[in-house]
Protein backbone atom coordinates (compact mmCIF):
# COMPACT_ATOMS: atom_id res chain seq x y z
CA UNK A 1 0.00 0.00 0.00
CA UNK A 2 1.42 3.45 -0.90
CA UNK A 3 2.30 5.62 2.05
CA UNK A 4 2.74 9.40 2.23
CA UNK A 5 6.50 8.95 2.62
CA UNK A 6 6.75 7.03 -0.66
CA UNK A 7 4.14 8.78 -2.78
CA UNK A 8 2.86 12.34 -2.94
CA UNK A 9 -0.84 11.60 -2.68
CA UNK A 10 -3.53 13.89 -3.99
CA UNK A 11 -5.70 13.72 -0.89
CA UNK A 12 -8.22 16.20 -2.20
CA UNK A 13 -9.07 17.38 -5.68
CA UNK A 14 -8.86 21.04 -4.80
CA UNK A 15 -9.73 23.85 -7.18
CA UNK A 16 -8.77 26.73 -4.94
CA UNK A 17 -7.03 26.70 -1.61
CA UNK A 18 -7.66 30.22 -0.45
CA UNK A 19 -9.95 33.19 -0.79
CA UNK A 20 -7.74 35.71 0.97
CA UNK A 21 -10.12 38.64 0.95
CA UNK A 22 -13.12 37.13 2.73
CA UNK A 23 -13.56 39.24 5.84
CA UNK A 24 -15.54 39.65 9.03
CA UNK A 25 -19.02 41.02 8.55
CA UNK A 26 -18.36 43.63 11.21
CA UNK A 27 -15.46 45.13 9.26
CA UNK A 28 -15.59 47.96 6.70
CA UNK A 29 -17.26 47.37 3.33
CA UNK A 30 -13.92 47.11 1.52
CA UNK A 31 -13.18 44.03 3.64
CA UNK A 32 -15.84 42.00 1.80
CA UNK A 33 -15.61 40.18 -1.52
CA UNK A 34 -17.94 40.23 -4.53
CA UNK A 35 -20.18 37.23 -5.08
CA UNK A 36 -18.54 36.70 -8.49
CA UNK A 37 -15.16 36.04 -6.84
CA UNK A 38 -16.60 33.27 -4.66
CA UNK A 39 -18.60 31.93 -7.60
CA UNK A 40 -15.41 31.64 -9.66
CA UNK A 41 -13.77 29.53 -6.95
CA UNK A 42 -16.74 27.24 -6.36
CA UNK A 43 -18.33 26.94 -9.81
CA UNK A 44 -16.58 23.61 -10.33
CA UNK A 45 -19.14 22.18 -7.88
CA UNK A 46 -21.40 21.76 -10.89
CA UNK A 47 -18.90 19.62 -12.80
CA UNK A 48 -20.20 16.37 -11.31
CA UNK A 49 -23.71 16.91 -12.65
CA UNK A 50 -24.66 13.97 -14.85
CA UNK A 51 -22.18 11.66 -13.11
CA UNK A 52 -23.64 9.00 -10.83
CA UNK A 53 -20.39 7.70 -9.35
CA UNK A 54 -18.78 10.94 -8.17
CA UNK A 55 -19.82 14.00 -6.23
CA UNK A 56 -18.23 17.37 -5.66
CA UNK A 57 -18.36 19.08 -2.26
CA UNK A 58 -17.77 22.70 -1.34
CA UNK A 59 -15.69 23.19 1.78
CA UNK A 60 -14.61 26.14 3.88
CA UNK A 61 -11.96 26.18 6.59
CA UNK A 62 -10.10 28.68 8.70
CA UNK A 63 -6.33 28.94 8.52
CA UNK A 64 -6.33 30.09 12.13
CA UNK A 65 -5.69 27.46 14.82
CA UNK A 66 -8.61 26.46 16.99
CA UNK A 67 -11.36 27.71 14.66
CA UNK A 68 -13.79 24.87 13.96
CA UNK A 69 -15.58 24.97 10.58
CA UNK A 70 -19.01 25.14 12.22
CA UNK A 71 -18.03 28.45 13.84
CA UNK A 72 -17.72 30.05 10.41
CA UNK A 73 -20.59 32.01 8.91
CA UNK A 74 -20.81 33.41 5.38
CA UNK A 75 -23.45 35.95 4.37
CA UNK A 76 -24.52 36.77 0.81
CA UNK A 77 -26.00 40.28 0.89
CA UNK A 78 -28.50 39.87 -1.94
CA UNK A 79 -31.11 42.51 -2.74
CA UNK A 80 -33.82 39.96 -1.98
CA UNK A 81 -32.41 39.43 1.52
CA UNK A 82 -29.40 38.03 3.31
CA UNK A 83 -28.46 34.43 2.66
CA UNK A 84 -26.70 33.04 5.73
CA UNK A 85 -24.51 29.99 5.13
CA UNK A 86 -23.20 27.85 7.99
CA UNK A 87 -20.91 24.89 7.24
CA UNK A 88 -21.10 21.56 9.03
CA UNK A 89 -18.45 20.20 11.38
CA UNK A 90 -16.39 18.97 8.42
CA UNK A 91 -16.56 22.34 6.65
CA UNK A 92 -19.03 21.21 3.99
CA UNK A 93 -21.50 23.88 2.92
CA UNK A 94 -23.67 24.79 -0.06
CA UNK A 95 -22.94 28.11 -1.71
CA UNK A 96 -25.70 29.11 -4.15
CA UNK A 97 -24.39 29.08 -7.73
CA UNK A 98 -27.08 31.23 -9.27
CA UNK A 99 -27.08 33.16 -12.56
CA UNK A 100 -29.28 35.93 -11.14
CA UNK A 101 -26.99 36.40 -8.14
CA UNK A 102 -24.01 36.41 -10.48
CA UNK A 103 -25.60 39.22 -12.49
CA UNK A 104 -26.41 41.12 -9.29
CA UNK A 105 -22.97 40.39 -7.80
CA UNK A 106 -23.73 41.22 -4.14
CA UNK A 107 -21.06 41.33 -1.47
CA UNK A 108 -20.17 38.23 0.56
CA UNK A 109 -18.90 38.65 4.10
CA UNK A 110 -17.87 36.38 6.96
CA UNK A 111 -17.66 36.48 10.73
CA UNK A 112 -13.99 35.48 10.54
CA UNK A 113 -10.94 37.77 10.36
CA UNK A 114 -9.82 39.09 7.01
CA UNK A 115 -7.58 36.72 5.07
CA UNK A 116 -8.24 33.72 7.32
CA UNK A 117 -10.60 31.59 5.23
CA UNK A 118 -9.90 28.90 2.66
CA UNK A 119 -12.49 27.75 0.12
CA UNK A 120 -12.10 24.55 -1.83
CA UNK A 121 -13.91 22.09 -4.05
CA UNK A 122 -13.40 18.43 -3.14
CA UNK A 123 -14.04 15.45 -5.40
CA UNK A 124 -15.35 12.23 -3.82
CA UNK A 125 -16.22 8.84 -5.26
CA UNK A 126 -19.69 7.63 -4.26
CA UNK A 127 -19.32 4.61 -1.98
CA UNK A 128 -21.62 1.60 -2.36
CA UNK A 129 -24.45 1.13 0.12
CA UNK A 130 -23.12 -2.17 1.45
CA UNK A 131 -19.78 -3.50 2.60
CA UNK A 132 -18.39 -4.55 -0.77
CA UNK A 133 -17.56 -2.93 -4.11
CA UNK A 134 -16.94 -4.77 -7.37
CA UNK A 135 -13.57 -3.71 -8.82
CA UNK A 136 -15.04 -2.99 -12.25
CA UNK A 137 -17.40 -0.51 -10.54
CA UNK A 138 -14.48 1.03 -8.64
CA UNK A 139 -12.68 1.48 -11.96
CA UNK A 140 -15.80 3.04 -13.50
CA UNK A 141 -15.96 5.53 -10.62
CA UNK A 142 -12.27 6.34 -11.09
CA UNK A 143 -12.90 6.95 -14.80
CA UNK A 144 -15.76 9.33 -14.02
CA UNK A 145 -13.50 11.15 -11.55
CA UNK A 146 -10.92 11.47 -14.32
CA UNK A 147 -13.53 13.07 -16.58
CA UNK A 148 -14.40 15.64 -13.92
CA UNK A 149 -10.75 16.39 -13.19
CA UNK A 150 -10.04 16.81 -16.90
CA UNK A 151 -12.62 19.62 -16.97
CA UNK A 152 -10.84 21.49 -14.16
CA UNK A 153 -8.06 24.03 -14.77
CA UNK A 154 -4.63 22.43 -15.08
CA UNK A 155 -2.71 22.36 -11.81
CA UNK A 156 -0.94 20.09 -9.31
CA UNK A 157 -4.05 17.88 -9.13
CA UNK A 158 -4.21 17.38 -12.89
CA UNK A 159 -3.36 14.08 -14.49
CA UNK A 160 -4.72 10.55 -14.79
CA UNK A 161 -6.43 8.94 -11.82
CA UNK A 162 -3.99 6.22 -10.81
CA UNK A 163 -5.76 4.82 -7.79
CA UNK A 164 -8.32 5.34 -5.08
CA UNK A 165 -7.87 6.48 -1.48
CA UNK A 166 -10.16 5.23 1.26
CA UNK A 167 -10.35 7.10 4.56
CA UNK A 168 -11.43 5.43 7.79
CA UNK A 169 -11.75 6.68 11.36
CA UNK A 170 -8.30 7.15 12.91
CA UNK A 171 -8.74 4.26 15.29
CA UNK A 172 -6.10 2.01 13.77
CA UNK A 173 -8.81 -0.52 12.93
CA UNK A 174 -9.61 0.48 9.35
CA UNK A 175 -9.01 -2.32 6.90
CA UNK A 176 -10.23 -3.72 3.63
CA UNK A 177 -9.50 -6.66 1.37
CA UNK A 178 -9.43 -7.31 -2.36
CA UNK A 179 -10.80 -10.78 -3.03
CA UNK A 180 -10.64 -12.44 -6.43
CA UNK A 181 -8.41 -15.28 -7.56
CA UNK A 182 -6.61 -14.64 -4.29
CA UNK A 183 -7.06 -12.31 -1.33
CA UNK A 184 -5.02 -9.31 -0.21
CA UNK A 185 -5.54 -7.50 3.09
CA UNK A 186 -4.87 -3.77 3.55
CA UNK A 187 -4.56 -1.96 6.89
CA UNK A 188 -5.12 1.78 7.19
CA UNK A 189 -2.12 3.96 8.08
CA UNK A 190 -2.00 6.41 10.99
CA UNK A 191 -4.17 8.84 9.00
CA UNK A 192 -6.83 6.18 8.50
CA UNK A 193 -5.90 5.89 4.81
CA UNK A 194 -5.72 2.94 2.44
CA UNK A 195 -4.58 3.45 -1.18
CA UNK A 196 -5.36 0.96 -3.94
CA UNK A 197 -3.56 1.42 -7.27
CA UNK A 198 -5.24 0.76 -10.60
CA UNK A 199 -2.47 -1.26 -12.25
CA UNK A 200 -1.64 -3.54 -9.33
CA UNK A 201 -4.26 -3.74 -6.59
CA UNK A 202 -7.22 -3.32 -8.98
CA UNK A 203 -5.94 -5.29 -11.96
CA UNK A 204 -8.75 -7.90 -11.80
CA UNK A 205 -12.09 -6.25 -12.69
CA UNK A 206 -14.03 -9.25 -11.39
CA UNK A 207 -12.49 -9.07 -7.92
CA UNK A 208 -14.36 -7.58 -4.96
CA UNK A 209 -13.25 -4.89 -2.51
CA UNK A 210 -14.66 -5.68 0.94
CA UNK A 211 -14.69 -3.41 4.01
CA UNK A 212 -14.53 -4.52 7.63
CA UNK A 213 -15.97 -1.11 8.48
CA UNK A 214 -17.45 1.48 6.15
CA UNK A 215 -14.94 4.12 4.98
CA UNK A 216 -15.69 7.75 5.73
CA UNK A 217 -15.00 8.68 2.12
CA UNK A 218 -13.17 7.64 -1.03
CA UNK A 219 -11.21 10.00 -3.28
CA UNK A 220 -9.18 9.72 -6.49
CA UNK A 221 -5.42 9.29 -6.18
CA UNK A 222 -3.07 11.05 -8.59
CA UNK A 223 0.59 11.93 -8.32
CA UNK A 224 1.20 15.62 -7.87
CA UNK A 225 3.07 17.35 -10.63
Amino acid sequence: MPTPSRRAACVLAVLALALPVVAGAQEAANASVPYAAVYEVLKASALAQGHERVRVRQRVASRLPGVAPDRIELVVHARSGQLVLRPGPDGAFSFPLDALLLAENPQVTSNQPRGSLSLSVVLDLVLPAGGEWRVRDVLAAMDEAGQVLAAMPAGPNSGPVQGIEFYFERTGEGRLSVQGRGERQYLADEDGRVVLMRDSDLADPDAMVRFDQRPLRAQPFIRRR
